[in-house]
């Protein structure tokens, strides 16, 4: 009941209100901080030099390790949110790699490429995943392959939307690709890739 009644009151409030009240908050930390250190630098100023250098001293060494913790600890949680969000995306991409490679590569190994309701199925499995974990350049590269895939006329430049996918995973696994260039990744799986330019 309280939790209701809570929800009412907050979804009834006037957003200048709230932004008013956040602002007269903020005003008056700033003023109970200026006033705090204003009273500090006075009685600071009423000391000995040697007194005041050592309280100086101390406030400094307090207030950089306080930073300094406080940083580390901000940085290990966005480290460990990414690690998490990188185990989710890693079967995801993975996924879609495989589903390209078995489509692309499945009648040089002797196999029936994907039917259409093959790739309807991994569609309607994967694009809700892709939604989710698929960062920014990822969806909208695979958006792009996507586009002009179901075109359906054959063209070559369609490799290299796909190659625009995978470099837009590696980049959002933090992979460093600063000395690969366009056409590097397919090297790896098509011989003939410079003809295609």
């Amino acid at each position: 009941m309280k939790g209701r009644i809570m929800k009412k009151l907050t979804a009834n409030r006037n957003p200048i209100i709230v932004r008013l009240s956040r602002l007269l908050v903020f005003a008056l930390f700033i003023w109970i901080a200026y006033s705090v250190c204003a009273r500090f630098l006075t009685w600071l100023s009423t000391l000995e030099y040697q007194v005041a250098a050592a309280v100086v001293a101390a406030c400094a060494t307090i207030l950089i390790s306080t930073l300094s913790l406080i940083f580390s600890k901000q940085y290990e949680h966005m480290r460990d949110v990414r690690q998490q969000h990188n185990q989710k995306k890693i079967p995801v991409y993975e996924d879609l790699i495989h589903f390209m490679f078995k489509t692309l590569f499945a009648k040089k190994m002797g196999e029936e490429p994907p039917t259409e309701q093959d790739m309807l199925k991994f569609l309607s499995d994967f694009t809700p995943k892709l939604i989710v974990w698929g960062s920014q350049s990822v969806i909208k590269s695979y958006a792009s392959f996507k586009d002009f895939s179901s075109k359906g006329a054959p063209d070559p430049q369609i490799v290299y939307l796909f190659e625009d996918v995978m470099f837009a995973i590696r980049k959002d696994l933090e992979h460093k690709d600063t000395t690969l260039q366009k056409g590097d990744l397919l090297r790896l799986f098509i011989t003939d890739i410079d003809s295609n330019k």
